[in-house]
């Protein structure tokens, strides 16, 4: 017993060193081989030494001898090739990634910051380079005292100014760089253009209006980088996701170790159905992930057409909601902006109330919603999948019928078809039955792996700009009449 463990620790030592040395994760040898040191140690005694030892060759033993010899050489060649062909996978992963990245653009790191005082140097000249380092925190100020120059002094000054400062929320600014779509398109330096050009406009129309204060030069540098710095974290996230997503570099190594996983399977003579089956689910992850958030999207948008006071009306109803409450917070200057940008006015409100919505209701109301969507999808899968194989054992088909049956069943509810395979051997496949078994064993990882990413936070950063719920309720509340009566300003009324 004492020499089985000590054959199987310097077993281990070994392929701890060999593991090192592939850069691999193996800490047992087991982990390389299927090995139990209980059943697969067999001792032969005194085979080709004779008894006791200095007698000559015992000639009845030497067959066996002989057939050991030949099995220990046999064994070594098959060590080294399984050896070999693992060193093969490596070679063969960086000269595919190398292939396939040759001709792709890299994804470069960002600097908002820097971009931000390029633009406002070329673009706004006005706003000197040195008064990068004397800038201040617009939020954080007491009052906006310092910006203003006074065109005619008036009681009601510290109210404009308190006005204004409720004007320039950043808030607005953050929906607007959510509206920019970074998770999906990337950022470029004319997101930030477009954001300053924004806010020089919200800041013109607040001075054309019937103030009795200008703002200096410095206010609007001071704005742009204030905003900037609040927003650089969620830009620099986002960015940092797409390219997660879309770095061919950052992709192929986060599934490096999915396909080394499978190709370990093969080289453990896996069936090619347990393979196949297993390559499915990797497949399904992302169209799985899409079709839950795209759906529990359009769930939030029809409860709030129902829950929510502001949103669970008419048009019409929204717009008394809107009016109402700008009294009631005393906002002239929103007024002002609503009256002469009524849509756009309707679009940020809604943008606004959605966003509370699924801050405050995220875990009672839209995290169920996902779960109770990612849960039905999944039996869909496995209802789609015992189909198929049903369907091709009645038409004496083969794999591919089966994937064609099991690709379209799900058209409905994901991104998914028969291209996405292309490349991958599947034609051998016979055994059906056992591949749906793996399709069942797997699934609920691949389930359990997309839940974990469900929050707040990441609900619209993962959902494509127009699929997102305040956009779905602005396609809903927006896309009618916005002519407006020429003397009173009123919004044609909605038919």
């Amino acid at each position: 017993m004492e020499a089985r463990r000590r054959l199987l620790k310097t077993l281990d030592e070994m392929t701890k060193l060999a593991a090192k040395e592939e850069d691999c994760d193996a800490e047992y040898f087991s982990d390389v081989i299927k090995f139990d040191v209980h059943k697969d140690v067999k001792y032969f005694a005194q085979f080709w030494e004779g008894s006791p030892p200095m007698a000559p060759p015992n000639p009845e033993n030497y067959l066996d001898i002989s057939a050991c010899r030949k099995l220990e050489t046999e064994y070594s060649k098959w060590t080294w090739s399984l050896h070999s062909v693992m060193k093969e996978f490596d070679l063969l992963w960086k000269k595919s990634v190398k292939k396939i990245i040759r001709n792709t653009p890299v994804i470069k790191d960002i600097d908002i910051m820097r971009d931000v005082k390029e633009i406002l140097s070329d673009t706004y000249g006005s706003v000197s380079v040195d008064h990068w380092k004397e800038s201040r925190d617009v939020f954080s100020v007491l009052g906006y005292y310092y910006y203003v120059k006074v065109k005619r002094c008036s009681g009601l000054f510290t109210k404009a100014i308190r006005s204004a400062k409720e004007r320039f929320d950043y808030t607005l600014s953050t929906i607007m760089i959510q509206s920019f779509n970074i998770l999906k398109m990337g950022y470029n330096i004319s997101c930030i253009r477009q954001l300053t050009n924004y806010i020089k406009k919200r800041v013109t129309e607040h001075q054309e209006g019937p103030v009795k204060y200008k703002f200096k030069n410095e206010f609007f540098g001071d704005l742009v980088l204030s905003i900037c710095k609040r927003a650089n974290k969620m830009i620099t996230d986002q960015h940092r996701m797409f390219k997660e997503a879309n770095d061919p570099v950052i992709y192929f190594e986060k599934k490096r170790e999915e396909y080394y996983n499978i190709f370990q399977k093969y080289c453990h003579v896996s069936t090619s159905a347990a393979i196949f089956g297993e390559i499915i689910c990797q497949k399904l992850k992302e169209p799985i992930e899409q079709s839950v958030f795209k759906k529990t999207a359009r769930d939030v948008a029809d409860e709030m057409t129902t829950n929510c006071q502001s949103l669970n009306g008419s048009r019409s109803k929204l717009e008394k909601h809107i009016l109402n409450t700008l009294a009631e917070k005393e906002d002239f200057q929103g007024l002002t902006v609503y009256i002469h940008n009524p849509k756009d006015y309707f679009k940020s409100f809604i943008r606004v109330e959605v966003s509370r919505y699924i801050t405050d209701k995220f875990s009672v109301s839209v995290l169920p919603k996902m779960k109770e969507n990612i849960k039905l999808l999944q039996q869909k899968i496995m209802k789609a999948a015992h189909e198929s194989t049903e369907h091709v054992q009645v038409n004496s088909g083969d794999v591919g019928l089966w994937l064609k049956s099991f690709t379209q069943q799900l058209s409905d509810e994901l991104i998914f078809s028969e291209k996405d395979f292309t490349g991958v051997k599947h034609y051998d496949i016979d055994d059906l039955i056992l591949q749906e078994d793996v399709i069942r064993k797997e699934l609920p990882v691949i389930m359990s792996d997309i839940s974990k990413t469900f929050n707040a936070k990441t609900f619209t950063l993962k959902l494509d700009y127009k699929l997102r719920p305040d956009e779905l309720l602005i396609d809903h509340f927006c896309q009618c009449c916005w002519v407006q009566c020429p003397f009173c300003r009123a919004i044609a009324p909605t038919p």
